[in-house]
Formats: C-alpha cells, structure tokens, sequence
C-alpha cells in the first residue's frame, strides 16, 4: 500500500513538473536590446559579443532553470539573427564550410522591424555543418549574422 502511494506521489510529481515547461522563447518579449542580448547570450555560445538580437528558440525540454522535471528527448531548434562588429564575423565562420543555395526563408520570420535595421541589403554568405546542423549566413555590408541550429 505504501509503495502504491509513492509511486502515485512520483508520478504526480513528474507530471506536473511537465506540464510546467516553456518550450518556446521568442525576442518580441524583451522590450529592449539589453534584454534581448542578455537573454540569447544565456541560451547559445557566442564567439564575440553583439549589440541587439532577434530570436525564435525551441526546445523540447523548455527554459525553465528548474531542475524540478525529468529531462526528454533533446530536440531544439534556435533562429536568430544578431548585430554584431563586421570585425567580429569570421569568429563566427570556424569550423563550418561555405554553402550556397541553403534555404533561408526562416531569416524573415525573424526580422521583427525593417526600420530598426534589420532587413538584410544582399544575399549574405552561407556557411554550415551537416554533422552540427548548423546553417550561419554572413550579411557583411549590413553588420547582420544569421544563425540556425537544429535537431529535431
């Protein structure tokens, strides 16, 4: 009986601590650069600093610090697309390979404002790694870096 009423305990437990994760985490809810900087910088390795995010992140196993649930399948899938120094780009390029003709209708979901100046001005250089699937596209002339990584 109590081994019954344990288990029921643990299952409750490990239910609601489920329920309870935000699997999505999205730039348009920090109002300002700072946050929006300081909110991506928590989530991703960033070879360089930069001054301003836009970002739609997706992780299965959710944002929550809490270590209160029991961790899933690792499936993510984070987009972002950041301003940074042009002399900060190439640190971003190390250890992925040139690319061309990858699909990049994901860079406008992210583009939040064409005013504040995030609307890329030309076609950018793709780079990628099948083995991290990562897809990076360099938009020089704008200070622009797009970012994708998945797995899914």
């Amino acid at each position: 009986m109590k081994t019954s009423f344990l288990c029921m305990i643990v299952f409750l437990g490990v239910a609601f601590s489920c329920d309870q994760r935000n699997t999505e985490l999205t730039s348009e809810t920090f109002q300002t650069s700072e946050q929006r900087v300081q909110q991506l910088k928590q989530q991703i390795v960033a070879p360089t600093n930069f001054r301003d995010a836009q970002f739609r992140l997706f992780n299965v196993n959710g944002f929550s610090r809490s270590v209160a649930g029991v961790p899933g399948a690792s499936s993510y899938d984070y987009k972002f697309i950041v301003k940074i120094d042009p002399n900060d780009m190439n640190a971003w390029t190390k250890g992925l390979k040139k690319a061309s003709g990858r699909d990049m209708k994901w860079i406008n979901e992210l583009i939040q404002n064409e005013e504040k100046g995030w609307f890329p001005t030309n076609q950018g250089e793709q780079y990628y790694s099948d083995e991290r699937n990562v897809l990076l596209v360099l938009f020089r002339k704008d200070s622009l870096l797009a970012k994708r990584v998945s797995v899914l």
